[in-house]
């Protein structure tokens, strides 16, 4: 998980299609004012949550085209107090075999 304000980002090296991403706030955050995720590929935004409030979990599948670098990042609501967010299982397809983020292309 992250929180408040974080990013995190990773090269792609193969061709990449597709992202299918889960996303939410920890369930354990009662007085969070909401987050927001965005994905963002060689600089440009691709995905933009809106603000998400707490103990929601969505999905979303963003269209990638090929970029060279991945960026996932979070940015907190008016405050920065208990704003844990999750990333879950990442799955990017287009490449030669499907990556999450616990494994890596051969």
């Amino acid at each position: 998980g992250v929180h408040g304000k974080s990013s995190w980002s990773m090269p792609i090296a193969q061709p990449a299609q597709e992202l299918d991403i889960g996303y939410g706030i920890a369930d354990n955050n009662a007085c969070t004012d909401g987050m927001t995720f965005k994905v963002i590929a060689d600089g440009k935004t691709l995905f933009d949550s809106g603000r998400v409030m707490g103990d929601t979990l969505r999905f979303a599948r963003i269209p990638l085209n090929n970029p060279k670098q991945l960026s996932f990042v979070t940015e907190p609501g008016q405050h920065n107090h208990c704003d844990h967010g999750n990333w879950v299982r990442p799955l990017i397809t287009g490449w030669s075999q499907q990556v999450t983020a616990s494994s890596s292309p051969r």
